[in-house]
């Protein structure tokens, strides 16, 4: 028996927990209590792609492009302000080493991201957690 299990753990797990996107969390600027947006567009940098939500989000998580050591994030938003509905433009600049990791030569290399920066915001920021995950780790948090 503990030669069979043993054959099977010699294959390679190319399974990773890391991956390529960031995890950030929104608090209250005038409460500092965790709260919810509706964005009406985010974009991304080395993207086409512009995101929006319908429903009200407290945690976005992004792609971050592997190709370059940094991303750009704008995020607009309505905030209601004495009763008035105010459009909101905010950025974040968040930068990273990215590299090319090889688990085994059954599962090729896999374009790893790490060691995460707050290059530059427009908002008050704050770095949680440099390392990007798969799990419900924040990365970032950031008061609107």
């Amino acid at each position: 028996m503990v030669l069979l299990l043993s054959g099977c753990l010699s294959e390679p797990d190319c399974v990773s927990t890391k991956n390529n996107s960031v995890q950030l969390k929104i608090r209250s600027a005038e409460t500092n209590k965790y709260t919810k947006f509706i964005f009406s567009s985010i974009t991304v940098s080395g993207t086409t792609d512009t995101f929006h939500t319908t429903d009200s989000i407290g945690t976005l998580r992004l792609p971050v492009d592997p190709f370059t050591s940094q991303t750009t994030y704008n995020l607009t938003y309505d905030k209601i302000v004495n009763s008035v509905a105010q459009t909101q433009n905010v950025s974040i600049i968040l930068g990273y080493k990215a590299q090319y990791i090889i688990i085994s030569t059954d599962c090729g290399p896999y374009l790893f991201c790490s060691d995460l920066t707050v290059v530059d915001s427009s908002m008050e920021s704050k770095l949680l957690n440099s390392q990007l995950s798969t799990g419900e780790t924040v990365n970032v948090e950031i008061k609107l």
